[in-house]
């Protein structure tokens, strides 16, 4: 909780908003902008976990987890994996061709994500998507 706090008191600081990875409860505790649902938690609820004024994000792999979120009023998703990546190496890659289809009618913002790295951004902005999110290709 403090080291929450503390990254929520920099962000805010420094004009960026933070998302909990968790629960929405723990991103009301905290005093968070809102909440990044994992895909397990997105498919577990029936509606949007916190009010507007707050932001909610989905982690999607498929069309259904797509439909999912807009069933719960997400304000933006990521869409993984378009790249192979070693946190989820059982995992087949999207691909940038599957990617552009499955979001080409989706009316949110989606960010690339799996083994995505500076160099990739053109490419998904070719594909309509947002940005990028990473970790590891972005450090």
């Amino acid at each position: 909780a403090a080291l929450l706090g503390e990254a929520i008191r920099r962000c805010h600081a420094a004009g960026a908003r933070l998302l909990v990875n968790g629960g929405p409860d723990a991103a009301r505790t905290a005093g968070a902008d809102g909440v990044h649902l994992t895909s397990a938690r997105l498919r577990s609820l029936d509606a949007r976990p916190l009010p507007a004024d707050m932001l909610v994000a989905a982690s999607c792999h498929d069309p259904d987890e797509l439909d999912r979120a807009l069933g719960v009023d997400a304000d933006f998703v990521v869409l993984s994996p378009v790249h192979a990546t070693p946190s989820h190496p059982e995992t087949r890659p999207l691909g940038w061709h599957r990617f552009e289809d499955w979001i080409a009618a989706f009316p949110r913002p989606v960010y690339a994500l799996g083994g995505m790295g500076a160099d990739d951004l053109p490419e998904a902005l070719a594909a309509r998507a947002q940005g990028i999110a990473g970790i590891r290709g972005l450090w």
